[in-house]
């Protein structure tokens, strides 16, 4: 092969790749767009705009006595606990909550002030492919102080899902689909 067919193909390979990635990248945004997840009675969010007035129990241990609400800041972006295994395929073994983040507790309505300011919490539990389990996406989503309902046990802290209106679900949902738009525009082709 000379020179000039070596790079055709390596730039084919390069943009059928990122194509790949793009689209993947489409697809992962439209899944993980807003921290929202879908209940038998409507629609729950992780990071809430006001204190929650009452916290669902449905979904908690029954060993729990002892749940925290809170005002928070995050300190960067939800991170997802799927990992790939050492074959490069996603891992068969899936965390019961999917989703971890690092919030600064900056005041605690109810409950039990956490030991240290900077806690990690899991949350997203449940089949992923059958809700809207979602995260905070944009710059100003990820700037903004919430509050959020959580519990401790042996292997942390939690996030408990609390009702949100339809109207306010599908406002996340817009900011964050517009601007991962722009973002896909701004990239490099």
């Amino acid at each position: 092969m000379n020179e000039l067919s070596i790079a055709g193909l390596a730039s084919g390979w390069i943009s059928m790749v990122a194509r790949w990635l793009g689209g993947g990248l489409v697809c992962v945004i439209l899944i993980w767009t807003v921290t929202v997840v879908q209940a038998a009675d409507g629609p729950l969010t992780y990071f809430a705009d006001e204190a929650p007035l009452e916290v669902p129990k449905s979904n908690l241990p029954s060993s729990t006595d002892q749940i925290v609400v809170a005002k928070v800041r995050l300190i960067g972006p939800p991170a997802s606990l799927l990992g790939i295994d050492q074959s490069g395929y996603p891992s068969r073994e899936k965390p019961q909550e999917p989703l971890s983040a690092m919030l600064r507790v900056l005041d605690v309505v109810r409950g039990k002030r956490p030991e240290q300011e900077l806690v990690g919490v899991t949350f997203g539990g449940g089949d992923l492919s059958n809700t809207y389990a979602l995260r905070p996406g944009t710059p100003r989503q990820l700037a903004q102080e919430y509050f959020v309902a959580m519990y401790k046990d042996a292997f942390g802290f939690h996030l408990i899902g609390l009702p949100v209106s339809e109207a306010r679900y599908r406002e996340w949902r817009q900011e964050i689909t517009e601007f991962e738009r722009e973002r896909l525009r701004s990239l490099p082709k």
